[in-house]
């Protein structure tokens, strides 16, 4: 299953707040193409990192993964640059961590990740006014990635 040149994962995430210690979710859908351990692709997510649920984040981001290669359980580090788009709050963004992968079968894989995800915002008071900030979050993924 692991020979196959492409991938395509979803997740559900669950994040901490640096600042305020707060608990948000959010989900993703990437994919993209192997080149032995390493994988190349793109990605897109929806972040409720925010109180109020129509402030969420919509980050597109490239999905950089090294896996390891072991029989059942393959350990993989990822890395996920990008940009995340919210009307008068958009910023860059950027996640890393680690993961595994559990084999169920021939074409699917449980995962499991623990990561860092930073997101800058610019925020717009006035036309003349801008607030850059960032937020920082532990983050606890789950989902699966199909081969």
């Amino acid at each position: 299953a692991f020979n196959k040149p492409y991938y395509f994962l979803a997740k559900f995430s669950l994040n901490r707040s640096y600042e305020d210690l707060a608990t948000y979710w959010g989900t993703t859908a990437a994919g993209g193409v192997r080149f032995g351990g390493l994988g190349l692709g793109l990605g897109v997510a929806y972040n409720s990192y925010t109180k109020d649920q129509n402030e969420a984040y919509l980050p597109v981001m490239f999905d950089i993964r090294y896996t390891f290669y072991y029989p059942l359980v393959r350990p993989y580090l990822y890395v996920n640059p990008g940009y995340s788009f919210r009307k008068n709050r958009d910023g860059f963004m950027y996640a890393a961590g680690v993961g595994a992968s559990l084999k169920l079968n021939e074409y699917i894989s449980g995962i499991v990740e623990l990561g860092y995800y930073w997101q800058e915002f610019h925020y717009d008071v006035t036309p003349d006014h801008t607030i850059i900030g960032n937020n920082d979050f532990f983050v606890m993924n789950i989902g699966v990635m199909l081969f």
